[in-house]
């Protein structure tokens, strides 16, 4: 699969965002979210995350308003602007939608205090773990589906029933952890 590159933003490993990723699947877990297996990302969106930061913003738009975009983050501003098929796709529980919006939240977690970001234009003039959509989907994976759990999964089709996501997802996590 080919990924648009995203901004540069400062380096970050997958270990450092797995850690990350687990610190916010415990926060959550405080307020009720399974601390294993399946999250519920659209009550994580619409419930746990504004009780933790108030001035967050999920703002569900017409399809048309944001193009070929899924959804967009504007991480200074504490906004997650989603399609609404999107929204309703992972409502129902479509695995590709749900990780949109765990990647989304990771946008906004990884990039919040970076001023560069909302000023900075997408390039390929930096490495892959600068660039801002590799740190995201890195999140929505460590998030979505924990290292440690993923490792006790003995298929691909394990991993998507036992996290909810997408066939694709599930193949290139359990790839990448069990190779």
């Amino acid at each position: 699969m080919i990924r648009k590159r995203g901004r540069r933003v400062p380096p970050s490993s997958t270990l450092k965002i797995r850690l990350l990723a687990n610190k916010f699947r415990e926060v959550f877990a405080e307020l009720g979210a399974p601390r294993s297996g399946r999250v519920d990302i659209i009550d994580i969106l619409d419930c746990a995350l504004p009780g933790i930061l108030p001035d967050f913003v999920l703002d569900v738009v017409p399809d048309s308003e944001l193009g070929e975009d899924h959804a967009q983050t504007f991480p200074d501003r504490l906004l997650i602007k989603v399609k609404e098929s999107v929204y309703e796709g992972a409502r129902k529980g479509l695995g590709r939608d749900i990780f949109t919006l765990a990647h989304e939240l990771g946008h906004l977690f990884l990039h919040r205090n970076i001023s560069s970001y909302a000023r900075s234009n997408t390039s390929t003039n930096h490495k892959l773990f600068e660039d801002s959509e590799w740190q995201a989907d890195c999140f929505a994976a460590e998030f979505l589906m924990p290292y440690e759990e993923v490792m006790m999964c003995r298929s691909v089709e394990e991993v998507m029933k036992r996290f909810g996501v997408s066939h694709k997802a599930a193949e290139v996590r359990f790839g990448k952890i069990k190779k």
